[in-house]
């Protein structure tokens, strides 16, 4: 692991620890730079659709793509 994922770990972790708290997903889009956003926990197989439809539509060049992490 390089410096820059194990940063990117860290942060990570900790947004998702403080989401946690709230009741709230971590996903991250993964392209060059990863980009996160917060939701709401309230099924997961809704956040599961979210990211299933978004990497159907995004990922045709295979450098664009979102997981819950």
């Amino acid at each position: 692991m390089d410096l820059t994922e194990h940063t990117e770990t860290i942060i990570f972790d900790n947004i998702k620890k403080v989401a946690e708290e709230h009741q709230l997903s971590l996903l991250v889009v993964y392209r060059e730079n990863p980009y996160w956003l917060l939701l709401p926990t309230q099924n997961q197989q809704q956040l599961e659709m979210i990211v299933q439809e978004f990497n159907q539509a995004f990922n045709d060049d295979g450098d664009l793509n979102i997981a819950i992490y």
